[in-house]
């Protein structure tokens, strides 16, 4: 049983979990989240909550979980029957508002939330494959957002992770060339050998795109 200072009650016959307690209901409440999702979808209300929390979230923990659950729910979800529900959902993300909603979590500190937040911007922007003057300025603003903070190990790790998720079934290929330029810029301040390393990686991720997880 919890102690007693580490459970707060509000209500006669309720009791608040808190420490472990909250993080796995809040896991539990997540997962159920994303199956009724993967059933229909959602609609405009749900996508605007989604939305709106990752823009209001003050805990970089919570929204890690959430941002990462929704990549994993759309880019699963491509290549499967429940596309249906997968094409849904973004339709009605985009109809609310959309990637540039996004744009707020590259301003974060933590560096986690940037790069997951990365790969789901990738795929709500290849949704926009007739748009490309609005998918390069979105990337435009990543960029000018990222150089802001160091570029490190794991910046570029998910770059490349990134670019080979857009090369994955599902993803129209005008994704492919504003992330390279956000990689591109992003490797004009590192010292020569670190560039090339990372240009080698990309010229092999273009060849074997199955390489990054060898």
């Amino acid at each position: 049983l919890p102690s007693a200072d580490a459970i707060q009650i509000t209500h006669q016959d309720y009791v608040r979990p808190n420490g472990p307690q909250l993080v796995a209901l809040r896991r539990d409440l997540l997962q159920l989240i994303v199956e009724l999702l993967k059933l229909q979808g959602g609609d405009a209300e749900t996508a605007t909550c989604l939305l709106a929390f990752v823009g209001d979230c003050v805990d970089d923990g919570m929204l890690q979980e959430v941002l990462h659950a929704l990549v994993t729910f759309v880019h699963e979800g491509l290549g499967e029957r429940r596309s249906q529900a997968v094409r849904a959902f973004l339709g009605w993300c985009r109809q609310v508002g959309g990637a540039p909603l996004l744009l707020p979590l590259f301003t974060r500190d933590s560096e986690p939330v940037r790069l997951v937040g990365l790969q789901l911007l990738a795929i709500f922007q290849s949704k926009a494959a007739d748009e490309q003057e609005n998918v390069e300025a979105m990337f435009e603003a990543v960029t000018d957002s990222l150089m802001l903070f160091p570029v490190s190990p794991a910046l570029r790790a998910a770059l490349l992770e990134t670019l080979s998720l857009t090369m994955g079934s599902g993803v129209p290929k005008i994704v492919l060339p504003a992330l390279m330029g956000v990689l591109l810029k992003l490797t004009l301040g590192l010292e020569v050998g670190t560039r090339l390393e990372t240009l080698g990686a990309v010229a092999k991720l273009f060849a074997d795109p199955a390489s990054l997880h060898n």
